[in-house]
């Protein structure tokens, strides 16, 4: 199952890549990859390398905190319930 840090990027990668216009096999052109891997990287199949993210950001010509501004923005609630759910798992 993907994680929901992984399919907020996806996301985001999608939405800026139609806003360029940009086609997932011209994105992966760009960045190095096969397009099979930009397709999983918009499901949120796979997370994106920090290398691949930096790329990414750089050819979609936006700061790399694009990808994750409303995660900061929101303080990773669900990472913080996430957390808490697991610290219960591990009293059992």
């Amino acid at each position: 199952m993907p994680h929901k840090v992984d399919v907020h990027v996806g996301q985001r990668i999608r939405q800026r890549r139609w806003l360029t216009g940009m086609t997932q096999q011209r994105l992966a052109e760009l960045v190095g990859i096969k397009f099979q891997q930009i397709q999983k990287y918009e499901k949120g199949m796979n997370a994106v390398s920090l290398y691949n993210e930096l790329k990414l950001s750089e050819y979609f010509g936006c700061d790399r905190n694009y990808f994750i501004q409303p995660l900061l923005d929101n303080g990773y609630k669900f990472l913080n319930k996430q957390r808490e759910g697991n610290k219960h798992d591990n009293q059992e």
